[in-house]
């Protein structure tokens, strides 16, 4: 859980989501010489030091928690994550799970209470067999083994099912991650969030608010977002069920980053898609109640001999309704004292 959102040929582009981009003095790190500090993004930066760290989920993590219970004072992040690395690594007795031990002391020591595991790997043990088949036996047994050397056999864990792997066997160590029960484990599921172009890492938003924000330097204003996705998220019954919630995520994060809180957003209610969930999903783009958010339907419009991506003439349809969409919200002339000289 290193992070790697924002990271671009091997290089973090400095990008950093809004609710990010302040310290906040009630969220510290431990740094890698063992002292607190302030938390800032990249979490790992002086942990994971043999790779690019960008974007992971730990600050988002700490200030979700904070808006949700304010009671709860400081937090403390202890970034302990090294990405590429097998289960095995991670073995007790091993160089990185002595130094997981050693900074989880080393956080208490300097006045810290240890309230939970955050464990988000896996994508290497996708790529044999053996490895996925023994995913769950090493896991559980990891999580015994830091539960008994920090004296917390109640510890709250929390890990992540993965959302892709570096191998052909993701299915194998998702099935394992969902399938562990142990006294507070809980396992979220990243299938479905976006990955970065590798196909391997989560993304942030980074690459839509980067051509935003070169848009904005040349002389433009952004006046709105044509969204036309989904086809991928009628494969499964859970991807479909989420589409709604995640989508409106996307909108609000996209606006608050962009600071535009009533940007025109015109999405498309999918005309096909790669799986049995198709009406599922467009329940949910066509329920999608936001301010200033419209849908246009591509239902119905012909598509080309794979029965999924719209023809020609249909693509060219579907940019007038668009188009009209758009102006319904935003009217002509609202748009003539914004456009940028040639």
């Amino acid at each position: 859980m290193a992070g790697r959102g924002a990271v671009v040929n091997d290089k973090w582009d400095g990008y950093v989501p809004t609710s990010n981009l302040f310290p906040n003095p009630a969220i510290l790190r431990l740094s890698a010489d063992l002292n607190w500090q302030p938390a800032t993004e990249p979490l790992h930066r002086d942990i994971d030091y043999y790779r690019a760290c960008g974007i992971g989920p730990g600050m988002a993590f700490a200030n979700s928690l904070l808006r949700k219970d304010s009671s709860i004072g400081v937090v403390g992040l202890v970034p302990c994550a090294v990405g590429g690395t097998n289960i095995s690594e991670w073995a007790r007795g091993s160089q990185l799970y002595n130094q997981l031990i050693q900074r989880a002391h080393a956080a208490v020591e300097g006045g810290g209470t240890i309230k939970g595991l955050l464990w988000y790997q896996g994508e290497s043990d996708t790529i044999t067999r053996e490895d996925a088949e023994l995913y769950k036996r090493r896991s559980e047994r990891f999580f015994d083994h830091v539960r008994s050397d920090l004296g917390l056999p109640t510890l709250p864990i929390v890990q992540v099912a993965l959302a892709s792997g570096a191998g052909p066997f993701i299915g194998r160590v998702r099935e394992a991650q969902l399938g562990m029960w142990q006294v507070n484990l809980w396992t979220v599921d990243a299938k479905g969030l976006g990955l970065e172009p590798d196909r391997l890492h989560l993304t942030t938003p980074s690459q839509l608010l980067r051509r935003a924000r070169v848009a904005r330097r040349g002389g433009g204003v952004i006046r709105g977002i044509l969204w036309f996705q989904g086809e991928s998220d009628t494969v499964s019954i859970v991807d479909a069920t989420m589409y709604k919630r995640r989508l409106a995520n996307l909108f609000n994060n996209l606006r608050a980053d962009l600071r535009s809180p009533l940007l025109p957003i015109i999405q498309v209610a999918l005309a096909s898609g790669q799986g049995p969930y198709v009406e599922t999903v467009r329940k949910a783009q066509l329920g999608t109640k936001l301010g200033k958010v419209k849908c246009v339907d591509a239902k119905g419009l012909p598509l080309l001999q794979d029965k999924l991506h719209l023809s020609t003439p249909a693509q060219v349809q579907l940019g007038h309704m668009l188009a009209d969409a758009f102006l319904k919200l935003e009217p002509m002339a609202s748009l003539g004292n914004h456009v940028p000289s040639p």
